[in-house]
């Protein structure tokens, strides 16, 4: 059933509110624990701009009645008949569409970079940064095939069928998105997997763990939603007769459920400490624990640390770190020691690494 113009409005309006109160309760908490600002809150703040823009398209699209309607049925032939409102519904869902490609890769690089912002690691580095490749490119290059899928003729992207013959890939597009939308997003999901399942804490915790990380599975739910409208519209076996307005509503929909939900819980592990009453370096060093107290002691006791393999896994993470009247960084009395930083050429000998916010900084034993 194709939503209503006044349900259209209603996820249009509500899901960026809530996105927009996700974001600015992301920044009041990098405010009060004095984290700073970094890349990824950057980049989900102009995912939210660009989610509040596809919001007013969809606005538009249901007030001039082009979304949250239905294509009239010709008696006479069986076929759908071709009004303003369709042509204005296909304009709309092309500059859908083009907003979509921007706007799923932006929210999925901020991910990406939220987690290289509390995870480290050589191998993990490598695979974060080969995926935000992967992402740009996905975005840009879906950006440019759906601008030009009718070569230089854009204004064939929503003209009627019967009238234009130079443009038919329109379905293969948006299936070939569609699919690569929920496949990039399981693999950004999976990615911080294999660390949490390697650290030295209770299944419970892991599972806890696996949980925050994995709340972007609720964003992904919407772009499989979408994904099975756009293979029902692909291989619809009607012949002659295609819900227009249904199907481009359906589409638009749930392209801003999707959004709105992605943008919101990409900024819950984030603000996680506000409503928790912990810090920030509570919540990296849950990510980071990896070794015992022990067994850290015993790598910084090894007689011949130069000749031992260059590998870093996790850093150092020192709980309830305080501050000195010289500003220093040091740990309090309640100090834990909950991972381990193996000899490398960029982890220098007798060092260790500090969580002040969510940036580490590093002070000579």
């Amino acid at each position: 059933m194709s939503p209503t113009p006044q349900e259209v409005i209603a996820v249009a309006v509500i899901l960026p509110c809530f996105g927009t109160i996700a974001v600015a309760l992301r920044f009041y908490t990098r405010s009060i624990y004095r984290a700073g600002l970094k890349s990824d809150d950057w980049t989900i703040l102009i995912a939210l701009v660009i989610t509040w823009v596809l919001s007013v398209i969809l606005i538009i699209g249901a007030s001039i009645g082009s979304f949250g309607g239905h294509t009239a049925i010709d008696p006479n032939t069986g076929a759908d008949v071709v009004t303003s409102k369709e042509q204005n519904a296909a304009k709309l869902i092309f500059s859908a569409y083009l907003i979509m490609t921007l706007l799923f890769g932006t929210i999925k690089l901020s991910v990406l970079l939220f987690y290289r912002r509390i995870f480290l690691g050589r191998i993990f580095n490598r695979c974060s940064i080969a995926i935000c490749v992967l992402i740009v490119l996905w975005s840009l290059s879906f950006c440019l095939s759906v601008a030009f899928q009718c070569g230089t003729h854009i204004e064939y992207s929503w003209t009627p069928v019967l009238d234009v013959t130079k443009c038919d890939k329109d379905k293969i597009w948006e299936l070939s998105f569609g699919i690569t939308d929920v496949v990039t997003d399981l693999m950004v999901l999976a990615i911080p997997l294999p660390i949490i399942f390697k650290l030295h804490m209770s299944t419970l915790r892991k599972v806890g763990l696996c949980g925050i990380f994995s709340l972007g599975l609720f964003s992904t739910a919407s772009a499989i939603v979408r994904l099975v409208e756009v293979v029902y519209n692909v291989y619809d076996t009607t012949t002659g007769y295609r819900d227009l307005i249904a199907v481009l509503t359906t589409v638009a929909v749930w392209s801003q459920v999707e959004a709105g939900i992605a943008v919101i819980t990409a900024c819950l592990p984030s603000i996680r400490p506000l409503f928790h009453r912990k810090s920030l370096e509570s919540l990296v060093n849950s990510l980071r624990s990896a070794i015992s107290l022990h067994s850290l002691t015993d790598s910084q006791h090894r007689p011949d640390r130069d000749n031992e393999p260059t590998h870093r896994d996790t850093a150092i993470i020192l709980d309830k770190v305080g501050k000195g009247k010289s500003g220093n960084v040091y740990p309090t009395i309640d100090t834990e020691i909950t991972g381990n930083c193996n000899s490398s050429d960029d982890v220098p000998a007798h060092t260790i690494y500090l969580q002040n916010g969510l940036g580490v900084k590093e002070e000579r034993v």
